[in-house]
């Protein structure tokens, strides 16, 4: 018999990623309310905002559970990975399967991590790209590199954990 104990750390860390794609906060807690039913659950209540998710589930047969985690970084859009954890949301609420089960696959999706050389070439070309259609110049080109590197490199060492 699964139990809220079982499901609440695997949907705080879908909720974590699913926040770090760039998912709203309302997909989120909509998403972790219907998969808390699906899996029997008799009672959820999630709450979320950009630092936080709070999670209570309450099955038929034990009392009320409350996790809450803390959002420490924030990984903008991922498209690709959101999509992926929609649609195991949705095969989860179709087909509920053991928590074991729903961590592996959770597990597949959220190793994906996007390598730093591409985050590179694509702030760049983002840079590149407005300052070639606002400036039409090379050097306003040359500007954008240089911003969208120092950019990135601040983003990069914010997330780090290196301020804390």
């Amino acid at each position: 018999m699964q139990t809220s104990k079982d499901f609440l750390h695997i949907f705080l860390d879908m909720g974590d990623a699913l926040l770090n794609s760039g998912a709203e906060i309302f997909r989120v807690e909509d998403t972790l309310n219907r998969m808390g039913y699906a899996c029997g659950a008799a009672q959820m209540n999630v709450f979320v905002i950009t630092s936080s998710i709070v999670i209570t589930m309450e099955f038929p047969e034990e009392g009320a559970r409350t996790q809450t985690r803390r959002i420490r970084e924030s990984g903008g859009n991922d498209f690709t990975k959101l999509e992926q954890l929609n649609d195991l949301s949705r095969r989860f609420c179709n087909h509920p399967v053991p928590a074991a089960e729903l961590r592996k696959e959770f597990d597949k999706i959220n190793i994906n991590r996007t390598k730093p050389l591409w985050k590179l070439l694509g702030s760049l070309l983002a840079a590149c790209s407005f300052a070639f259609f606002l400036w039409w110049k090379y050097s306003g080109c040359c500007c954008s590199r240089i911003w969208g590197c120092s950019d990135l490199g601040i983003t990069a060492i914010s997330s780090s954990g290196m301020h804390e």
